[in-house]
């Protein structure tokens, strides 16, 4: 399992992926291919598939692969404002990840 690092630093019971090219590491989910991965990531089909040396195999769950030059979409950050009955003001934010 992939996690993102939330710190600067690694523990010693976690590893770090370090892909061989720009791009994203990423796990295979039931119902991905080269095609919807290539869409969802904004990257070439056919260096998904070479990268991975998946031409004639295809993609396995839960296998790890290198999406090249994949890039992920921002972040979307919504705030609200609340007016409170003493007169004061708070702000919610929620995050969509």
């Amino acid at each position: 399992m992939v996690k993102r690092l939330v710190r600067n630093s690694v523990a010693t019971e976690q590893h770090l992926v370090i892909p061989p090219v720009s791009g994203i590491v990423y796990t295979i989910k039931a119902g991905d291919t080269a095609e919807s991965l290539a869409q969802k990531f904004k990257a070439d089909k056919d260096k998904i598939v070479k990268a991975n040396d998946a031409e004639s195999s295809g993609f396995k769950l839960g296998e790890q692969i290198i999406i090249p030059d994949g890039t992920q979409a921002a972040t979307a950050v919504v705030g609200w404002r609340l007016w409170l009955p003493v007169g004061r003001v708070a702000d919610l934010w929620l995050q969509w990840l």
